[in-house]
């Protein structure tokens, strides 16, 4: 079992008189990122050519499937670890995080009131955490912010969400 590449996705998000957006996305058949990248223009300027939106925005990347998926045995994305985070920056700003499918040792207790609170000193929330802080981080959190380096955590707690699945 692997992740491996299964080719590469353009993704064109265009914008209408009102603001409105649309989002379009194309599978492409490129076998490599200077061939995606080739693509990904020609189709911008044939897209150019048969809409009135403009283009807001764009991703081009390369995706990646599991080549053996085995489902795992008890997951439910449907139930969810709802976390609060403090935003770096003057003031009690905060971002939610929510991870799907939460593992048991992010709560405090596997039964009991505990059962559905968040526990902020577990290590691996900790690390999940850090990706997001403006010292060291790898990413944003909520609208290209980043969350303090210096206790984030503002609490947490499981919650449901209605799964569409049938």
């Amino acid at each position: 079992m692997a992740l491996v590449s299964t080719g590469w996705r353009l993704t064109v998000t265009l914008n209408d008189t009102s603001g409105s957006s649309s989002t379009l996305t194309f599978d492409l058949v490129a076998a490599d990122q200077l061939t995606a990248s080739t693509d990904a223009a020609t189709i911008l300027t044939a897209l150019g050519n048969v809409t009135d939106s403009v283009v807001g925005q764009y991703f081009l990347g390369e995706v990646f499937a599991e080549d053996a998926l085995t489902l795992p045995a008890n997951a439910e994305n449907a139930i969810k670890a709802s976390v609060s985070l403090y935003l770096e920056g003057a003031g009690q700003k905060r971002a939610n995080l929510k991870i799907p499918a939460p593992n048991i040792g992010l709560f405090t207790a596997t039964s009991g009131p505990g059962y559905n609170v968040v526990d902020g000193a577990d290590t691996a929330l900790e690390a999940y955490i850090d990706l997001f802080q403006t010292t060291g981080g790898v990413a944003t959190i909520s609208d290209g912010e980043t969350v303090r380096d210096n206790q984030p955590f503002a609490g947490g707690k499981r919650i449901s969400r209605g799964s569409q699945n049938p």
